[in-house]
């Protein structure tokens, strides 16, 4: 994904440690991510150091710490359930991921800002998602994508009470301080043509 123009980070790669994770969220959040990963609600990839030998390190990608983000928002911030927010992010990741693709020269397919709706079904108390979109200066709110479905009609929002994420916002805030993080270690950053840009 590009950072300023030139110079691009991969969303999806695990090059963020454990500690680095630690660098980005409150310390009772880091407490609570281990609880996480064992209950199996946070999956950090397990890469192994050729180079030192030893048991796995986990690492984590832009895409999962992004991830994290929405839990530890969802939990802290508004009071759900572990379990019920990482429903909610389970959701919301492979509408958020879909955002990455691009056309043949480069370009984003899509520029809408995307939004997840979240409440409990009163019925049985299951989590129920929606996931809608706006074009920027445009008032109305779209189901389908309208850069993805050009017929896509205007709709109108959701009337209930619900727990309103605005994905596209929270994906960017998240991604600039992640890499934030890699230029100040001098990682990470790559050109058009995936060549490291900002190593020493």
């Amino acid at each position: 994904m590009a950072y300023d123009g030139d110079t691009f980070f991969d969303v999806h790669t695990p090059q963020f440690s454990h500690d680095d994770v630690g660098r980005l969220f409150f310390p009772d959040t880091m407490l609570k991510l281990t609880n996480w990963i064992n209950a199996g609600y946070v999956k950090p990839e397990r890469v192994k150091d050729l180079l030192h030998g030893g048991k796995p390190r986990l690492r984590y990608s832009i895409t999962e710490i992004t991830r994290i983000a929405i839990i530890d928002s969802l939990v802290n911030g508004v009071g759900i359930k572990p379990s019920q927010a990482v429903e909610v992010a389970d959701i919301a990741m492979p509408f958020l991921n879909d955002q990455f693709d691009r056309h043949p020269d480069g370009e984003l397919i899509s520029t809408a800002r995307m939004y997840v709706t979240a409440w409990l079904r009163r019925e049985d108390g299951k989590v129920q998602c929606g996931v809608y979109y706006r074009k920027r200066d445009d008032p109305n709110f779209y189901v389908d994508d309208p850069f993805v479905n050009p017929d896509a009609k205007p709709h109108a929002p959701s009337s209930g009470m619900a727990i309103h994420l605005p994905l596209t916002d929270f994906f960017n805030k998240t991604f600039l301080t992640c890499v934030d993080l890699l230029t100040n270690q001098k990682r990470g950053g790559m050109d058009k043509f995936r060549r490291p840009v900002n190593a020493d």
